[in-house]
């Protein structure tokens, strides 16, 4: 890794933490004590990759992998955002996001729950904004932009 791009991740992996930290601290009192707002680790990769097996075992398509695509692709982008969304011991959502190439919005490009049912089913999509909008903030950014795949 070449110097400019270390400075860069250092630099992100700050604003990350302090992103996750406030939306965590600032979550709803009905989530406080059953939300945990994490980076994405090896942890949360293995359960992405039990749930696309599952996913694929009943014939649904898994657009983007998380367990096979995600590291390479935090490699390469120093800028991003990556959360997952853990209840207890259970893996409720990841969510991946990067600045626009204008440098004005973030973009939030993927957002996957459980494919089973869980104490956060249907809630994902709100706990991962939250996040978003600090990291907005944190990056000087102005507009938070939701990409569908």
């Amino acid at each position: 890794m070449n110097q400019a791009h270390q400075y860069a991740e250092n630099k992100y992996q700050s604003l990350r933490i302090q992103a996750i930290a406030t939306a965590q601290a600032s979550l709803p009192s009905s989530y406080k004590d059953i939300v945990s707002l994490r980076h994405i680790d090896a942890e949360a990769l293995q359960q992405a990759k039990i749930w696309e097996a599952r996913r694929q075992g009943l014939g649904n398509a898994v657009p983007w992998s998380f367990a096979n695509d995600y590291q390479d692709w935090s490699a390469r982008r120093p800028d991003r955002l990556d959360v997952a969304t853990w209840n207890k011991t259970t893996l409720c959502g990841l969510a991946i996001g990067i600045p626009t190439k204008t440098g004005k919005s973030m973009r939030l490009d993927v957002i996957e729950a459980n494919p089973d049912k869980t104490l956060l089913s249907g809630q994902v999509f709100n706990i991962a904004r939250p996040p978003s909008r600090h990291m907005l903030m944190l990056s000087a950014l102005t507009k938070l932009r939701l990409c569908a795949r």
